[in-house]
């Protein structure tokens, strides 16, 4: 890339990372769906309040807005560090994995910046400091065994992305709130899911 589109990259990611709607906007080709004001207005969101959870019935767009914010996150943030969680690893690869594909597929922005594999989405500058990758624990586990998979995992902009969390146990959400132990770092959750049950981690985060 050379200066001039260099300067324009830099100027967008800086609109970008006071209003993250912008992004969704300008960076993708076609956009999101705008219309859709609880997503724009979570998106936006991202740039104050750490912690975002969806919670609704199948179809209004919960993996959208979660695989748009996540990728803002990545994207707009140097050296970010994600890690991606699902009920199941074919769940995440079937759903929100394959979501950031297809918004990945649409942004020259972030085809330029990374490369999206079937695991993991890494930076082509930086590929084992700035990435997002696939996190899982087996079927049946137990709520520790749950919860150990996001174990020990900290970064100034480190970001957990947790999908179908209605069938997760609390326990996972302690963990994830791991990434706020650190002072002056700025880390995020994203969770989305629907309400399956009364007790799965959706009540506690």
């Amino acid at each position: 890339m050379n200066e001039s589109g260099g300067t324009i990259v830099e100027e967008a990611v800086e609109r970008w990372l006071r209003k993250p709607s912008l992004m969704a906007r300008e960076a993708y080709d076609p956009a999101p769906d705008m219309s859709d004001v609880w997503q724009v207005e979570g998106w936006d969101a991202l740039a104050t309040y750490p912690r975002h959870v969806d919670a609704a019935c199948k179809g209004p767009g919960k993996t959208t807005k979660l695989a748009v914010g996540g990728l803002w996150i990545l994207g707009c943030h140097k050296d970010a560090q994600g890690e991606a969680l699902s009920v199941t690893r074919d769940n995440l690869k079937d759903n929100l994995w394959k979501e950031l594909g297809v918004w990945y597929g649409r942004s020259e922005f972030l085809k330029a910046l990374f490369n999206y594999g079937p695991e993991r989405i890494t930076s082509k500058l930086s590929p084992g400091t700035w990435f997002l990758g696939m996190r899982s624990y087996a079927a049946g586990s137990n709520p520790t065994e749950q919860a150990t998979a996001l174990s020990g995992f900290h970064n100034p902009h480190a970001f957990y992305m947790l999908d179908e969390i209605g069938d997760m146990a609390p326990a996972v959400i302690d963990a994830a709130k791991g990434v706020f132990t650190v002072a002056g770092q700025r880390c995020w959750i994203l969770a989305a899911g629907n309400r399956s049950t009364q007790t799965g981690a959706l009540h506690y985060i």
